[in-house]
C-alpha cells in the first residue's frame, strides 16, 4: 500500500510538471528560454529604435501608423526619421515633436542615394538595446515585436551571440491586400548582372515546417531586426548608391561575427514596385555618375575587381573569413559564381555547384547593329537597355569549347567558334 502511494504521488508530481510545460511551452522549440526573454524584455528598460528613410514617399505615414497600431510594446518603441522631400511643399508628419520620434527633413536634390540616407537616418540613433531597420512602406501583422522578440530569443538560445532577423518580406498592395499566408520567406539568388550585382529575390519556404529562425545568408536592407550594437560595428556606407547594399552589408556583418536567420513567420510585409512613386534616380541630376562609382566600389569591396583602397570599417571583418562565408552563402563573389546555396537559398544543405576551379577570363564580342564592342564572362546574365528594350544576354561554354550568347529578350542567340559566328533563333 505504501509503494503503491509513493508511485501515485509520483504520477502526480509529473503530471503537474507536464502541464506546467505545455502552459509555457517548454519543449524541443525552447518555450522557456523565450518566455525568460520575454519577460527580461517586460521588466527592463529596453527599448527598440525604428530607423527609417523616406524619399518623396507617401506611404511614409500610413507605415508609421500601422506600426504602432499593431505593436504590443508601443510604449518601448523609439523612432528617428529622415524624410527626404519637396521643402516647398513639406509632407504632414503628424507624430514630429514627440519626445520619441527624432525627424529630420532634407530637400530630396540633397541626397545622394540609399547608403547615405541610411546612414544620415543612422544619426538620430540614441543607443537603445533593439533596432528596427525599415522601408517606408510596410503593414504589419498584429504583434509583430512580440513575435520578432520572441524568435531573436529563440536564436540566441541557439547560440548566436550576435543574431539578425533579416529577410526579404511578403508583399502587399494597396491598403488591404496581402500575400497570402504568413509562411517564412527565403532569399535566392537568381543571377549575376554585369555590375557585379546579384539579383536576389524573395521565396515562399513551404518546406519549412519549424518554429525555428531559419539560418541564411542574405541580408534585406528593407527589414533588419537585431541588436543596436549594429549600428555601431557595421556603419552604413554612404557610398553605396542602391545595388550592392544588401550584398555588401551580408559580407560585411557576417565575417564580423554576425548570424543572420530569417523569421520562422512573416510578420511585416512590403510595397514593392510603387511605379507611382519617384525615385532617387527619376528625379536627381547626378544619379548616373554616383550610381558608376558605387558600383565599382561594391565590386572592390567584394573583390571581384582589384583595388588598392583600404576599406576599413566598410570592408571585409576579420572575426570569420571571406573564404568561409562564400562556402557558407554559396556566393561566390571574386569568381561571379552562384552555388546551390545561393541559388536554393538554403545555407543548411551541402554544396553540390561548387565554383570551377579555374575561370575563364573574359571575352570580347561585337554587337554590330549596337556598334560597340561588349566584355562579357561566362555564364553571367548581362542586362543592357537597347533600342527602348531591356535584354538579357548570358554567355556559355558548350562541352566542345564553342560559346553560345544567348538574348532571352529576343529568342535568339549567337554561336561563337573560332572561325565564325551563327545567327539561330529559339
Amino acid at each position: 500500500m505504501g509503494k503503491n502511494f509513493i508511485f501515485f504521488i509520483i504520477l502526480h508530481v509529473l503530471l503537474i510538471v507536464q502541464i506546467t510545460c505545455d502552459i509555457v511551452g517548454v519543449g524541443s522549440d525552447g518555450g522557456i528560454a523565450e518566455k525568460n526573454f520575454l519577460d527580461e524584455f517586460e521588466i527592463s528598460d529596453d527599448r527598440i529604435f525604428v530607423s527609417i528613410a523616406s524619399f518623396l514617399d507617401s506611404e511614409l505615414t500610413r507605415t508609421v501608423a500601422d506600426l504602432i497600431d499593431k505593436s504590443t510594446y508601443g510604449k518601448r518603441l523609439d523612432f528617428g526619421i529622415l524624410i527626404q522631400e519637396d521643402l516647398d511643399n513639406p509632407q504632414e508628419f503628424r507624430w514630429e515633436g514627440l519626445p520619441n520620434f527624432n525627424v529630420t527633413r532634407i530637400s530630396y536634390l540633397e541626397s545622394k542615394g540609399v547608403g547615405w540616407a541610411r546612414a544620415k537616418a543612422r544619426e538620430l540613433y540614441g543607443g537603445q538595446k533593439y533596432i528596427l531597420q525599415l522601408d517606408s512602406h510596410h503593414r504589419f501583422a498584429r504583434g509583430w515585436d512580440f513575435k520578432l522578440l520572441k524568435a531573436f530569443g529563440r536564436c540566441l538560445e541557439l547560440g548566436s551571440k550576435k543574431p539578425i532577423l533579416s529577410t526579404y518580406l511578403g508583399g502587399f498592395t494597396g491598403s488591404t491586400t496581402f500575400e497570402i499566408g504568413s509562411l517564412p520567406r527565403k532569399v535566392i539568388a537568381e543571377r549575376y548582372y554585369d555590375t557585379g550585382k546579384v539579383r536576389f529575390v524573395a521565396d515562399i519556404d513551404y518546406s519549412r515546417k519549424t518554429k525555428d529562425p531559419i539560418p541564411a545568408a542574405i541580408i534585406s536592407a528593407h527589414f533588419i531586426f537585431t541588436y543596436g550594437t549594429w549600428f555601431e560595428e557595421i556603419p552604413y556606407d554612404s557610398y553605396i548608391y542602391f545595388d550592392g547594399e544588401e550584398d555588401t552589408l551580408s559580407v560585411r556583418s557576417w565575417t564580423r561575427g554576425w548570424d543572420i536567420y530569417s523569421p520562422p513567420e512573416n510578420v511585416i510585409w512590403h510595397l514593392y514596385g510603387r511605379e507611382d512613386q519617384k525615385k532617387h534616380w527619376d528625379v536627381h541630376p547626378e544619379w548616373g555618375q554616383i550610381k558608376q562609382f558605387s558600383e565599382a566600389r561594391v565590386r572592390q569591396i567584394l573583390k571581384q575587381e582589384s583595388s588598392a583602397t583600404d576599406f576599413g570599417i566598410y570592408g571585409i571583418g576579420n572575426d570569420r573569413s571571406y573564404e568561409d562565408y562564400q562556402e557558407f552563402s554559396g556566393l561566390y563573389f571574386p569568381k561571379w559564381h552562384l552555388g546551390s546555396r545561393a541559388i536554393n537559398g538554403d545555407v543548411t544543405v551541402p554544396e553540390i555547384n561548387p565554383p570551377p576551379a579555374v575561370t575563364r577570363p573574359k571575352c570580347k564580342y561585337e554587337l554590330v547593329n549596337d556598334g560597340e564592342i561588349v566584355e562579357v564572362g561566362i555564364d553571367i546574365w548581362h542586362e543592357r537597355h537597347d533600342d527602348d528594350v531591356w535584354t538579357f544576354r548570358k554567355l556559355k561554354e558548350e562541352e566542345n569549347g564553342d560559346l553560345i550568347l544567348y538574348d532571352i529578350s529576343r529568342e535568339m542567340y549567337l554561336m561563337i567558334t573560332e572561325t565564325n559566328v551563327i545567327l539561330n533563333f529559339y
